[in-house]
């Protein structure tokens, strides 16, 4: 993990660079604009339906962040919003279909030890984040892909170890409006008593929680024709 935080902005710059050459060449121009009002590093940048920008956690000089602001690119000028419930890094940000944004997963404590599956929603309207129900597997490095229907697919990551989503044991999870069927197929679960560095739990369940996490089936392995384990 230091090796990774070491090369991760190295690798972030080159890329930049590499972009202001391929705009330079194309004619275009870069132009400085406001710095944000935190520093910070590994967050999330999503584009919200009215042209903003929501930057969301990630890690700044003292650790792990719960912060987040939006850019406006009329005004070039940046805004505190609402904080979420758990600062967090690596995670990833899903824009839904009803201009929400959904935050789940990623590393919570101040020394890359381990992943949660706490998710929470963004609301621009009130700029609020609000907890929903907890991933099955808590994941960093995962991706989180909205899917035509409007939930949203969660697959691979790690959380001490990879996750590979091709074994019989993989996790793939969806986030969907709750339906009988989806919630008949979860058990009920207790909250978390697992808590971050600052004592506060990673991850629970409340009672006004409108989406649900539901487990898709694990596709079996196949066997090569010649045997094998």
């Amino acid at each position: 993990m230091k090796r990774l935080r070491f090369f991760l902005p190295l690798l972030m710059i080159s890329f930049s660079l590499l972009l202001e050459v391929a705009s330079a060449k194309r004619g275009g121009t870069w132009t400085e604009t406001s710095p944000m009002t935190v520093v910070r590093q590994f967050q999330t940048a999503t584009l919200l339906r009215d042209g903003n920008v929501l930057v969301a956690a990630g890690y700044g000089d003292g650790g792990r962040l719960a912060s987040a602001e939006l850019y406006d690119p009329a005004r070039h000028a940046w805004t505190a919003t609402g904080s979420l419930n758990a600062g967090r890094g690596f995670h990833t940000a899903t824009l839904l279909l009803d201009g929400q944004v959904l935050v789940a997963g990623g590393f919570n404590s101040n020394h890359d030890s381990f992943a949660i599956a706490s998710a929470e929603l963004y609301d621009p309207a009130r700029h609020t984040w609000t907890l929903v129900d907890p991933m099955n597997n808590a994941r960093v490095h995962h991706t989180a892909t909205l899917l035509p229907t409007g939930q949203v697919l969660v697959a691979g990551g790690n959380n001490y170890f990879p996750i590979a989503s091709t074994e019989p044991d993989q996790r793939l999870e969806r986030l969907e409006p709750m339906k009988a069927s989806c919630a008949a197929s979860l058990p009920s679960r207790s909250v978390d008593p697992r808590k971050d560095d600052r004592g506060q739990p990673i991850g629970q369940r409340l009672p006004e929680l409108q989406k649900r996490w539901c487990r898709l089936p694990s596709r079996p392995r196949r066997v090569p024709s010649g045997g094998g384990p």
